[in-house]
């Protein structure tokens, strides 16, 4: 939602280091914080940026990761790369959208 908020103007960088297939440590609130900035965005739609960043994260890490394809991931994180902020949104979008399906987390066991 807040993503369509924003516009265009949401940006990404990655600059932490990976784990080989692991998903990308990524700064929910910086991310947020510069879309903030950028859009002068007043502090409910900031936590509301936090907690979708970390509704995404959960998304990611609950299989949706893992189960996309090798290159899928590869071009996502590279996708990210020079840009101004990072946004589990905006990786979740794309690896569902790589894998032209919306993968859903597994149930926790």
């Amino acid at each position: 939602m807040i993503r369509f908020l924003v516009g265009g103007s949401a940006l990404f960088l990655v600059t932490t280091a990976m784990a080989a297939d692991g998903l990308p440590r990524l700064s929910a609130e910086a991310s947020c914080r510069t879309v903030q900035r950028l859009e002068a965005l007043p502090q409910p739609v900031f936590e509301a940026c936090i907690q979708d960043e970390k509704n995404a994260e959960s998304q990611l890490a609950g299989g949706i990761w893992q189960r996309a394809k090798a290159s899928s991931r590869e071009t996502c994180t590279s996708n990210q790369q020079g840009t101004a902020s990072q946004s589990y949104v905006e990786l979740l979008t794309c690896v569902q959208m790589m894998e032209k399906t919306t993968l859903q987390p597994t149930a926790p066991k």
